[in-house]
This record gives structure tokens, sequence and C-alpha cells, in this order.
């Protein structure tokens, strides 16, 4: 949150209070970062919305205006807050333009979705890593340390 005041209007303390007639909220939001094959990743936020980031770089810079509240509320010593600002519509359509601007969400027809590979449901969406090949040698290893210690002891 970034709050801007003027000098003038700081002659008081702000007070806080609780309002029961609210419900509690989660301070705990986590954002999952999946990695694509491409080197480009989505990030999922809490309520279910994604964003793509091409090649896995910074947050992307939005074009033209960005709100940075999605929601204003005024909050009262009872009842429920009274709703002043509500960006979720506009901060939506900008993140569809952007999505869409970058190829994303991708067609299940043309290159399948993150973790889709047409109906094959063993596989993931192409990404291999190669398996160590040198399991036999690292045991083998293993075991002369195991016994150099054993030698020791005696």
């Amino acid at each position: 949150m970034y709050t801007v005041i003027s000098p003038n209007e700081m002659i008081a303390d702000p007070t806080f209070h609780i309002n029961p007639d609210l419900e509690d909220v989660d301070n705990v939001r986590v954002a999952g970062n999946y990695n694509l094959c491409d080197g480009n990743s989505v990030v999922t936020l809490p309520d279910g919305r994604e964003i793509f980031v091409p090649d896995g770089g910074p947050w992307p810079d939005f074009i033209g205006e960005m709100w940075w509240a999605e929601e204003i509320s005024q909050v009262a010593l009872k009842g429920k807050p009274m709703h002043l600002v509500n960006n979720t519509a506009a901060i939506n359509t900008k993140i569809e333009e952007w999505n869409k601007s970058h190829g994303w969400p991708r067609s299940d027809a043309a290159t399948g979705t993150a973790g889709s590979n047409g109906g094959d449901d063993d596989a993931g969406c192409g990404c291999t890593s190669d398996q160590p090949q040198n399991g036999a040698a690292l045991l083998g290893v293993a075991g002369l340390g195991l016994l150099a210690l054993r030698r020791r002891r005696r």
C-alpha cells in the first residue's frame, strides 16, 4: 500500500478499531509460478487469475493505465464496508489483453495448454531432463568410504 499525505493533514493520529461484522481475512496469500517448457512462465494468483511472464523475466509492465488498488472500501465501526472503488473488471481486462498479446492461454489443438500433451495422461508438456547415469559410481564411492572408516577403527 502506498499513501501520500500532506503535513496539514497530519493534525490527528489515526485510530484503529475492530468491526465485529467483518469476516476474517487470511494473512497468507500464495501465488504459483508454473515454468513452461519454452522458458516462459505463468503466474497463478490466489484468486485463480493467470498472468503470462515472457522468458521467465520480471513482472510485466502493463501498457497504459494500471490501477494500484483493486478495491477501496471505507469501514465504519459496525456494519459492512462501503465500497468506494472497484477496479476488478478493468484489471481483468488489462490482464486478458496482456495474456492474449503473448499467446496465452494456448489452445489445446495447437500446442497444448500448460501440462497438456494432447490426451496422454502420463506425460507433461514435453520437457525432459537427463537421468543421472552415475548412480552406481556414487554407490561405489560411498562403499569405499565406509570401508576406509571401518579399517581405521580396527
